[in-house]
């Protein structure tokens, strides 16, 4: 099936449900990373999206996905059972 865009505010639940917290906004993009004390520490890189839009588009999940090691099968399962 592939990923598909998705509305932001699912995006965002997800990124709560595996313990992500906004840290700022820069310019019309949104940081996100693991806060500080967490198990998993902190991200090499944060996760990065358009929060402003109505969806995130696929290159923005896949992106992300890859920074935070999920794999695609991984993230449609967790948003089918959302």
């Amino acid at each position: 099936m592939g990923i598909r865009q998705i509305p932001v505010k699912v995006f965002i639940q997800y990124l709560r449900n595996l313990g992500l917290v906004f840290i700022r906004t820069k310019g019309d993009h949104d940081i996100w990373n693991y806060p500080d004390g967490h198990p998993r520490g902190k991200l090499m890189r944060p996760v990065v999206f358009r929060s402003k839009e109505k969806d995130v588009p696929v290159d923005h999940i896949s992106t992300n996905l890859k920074t935070l090691g999920i794999t695609n099968t991984q993230f449609e399962q967790a948003i089918k059972e959302n």
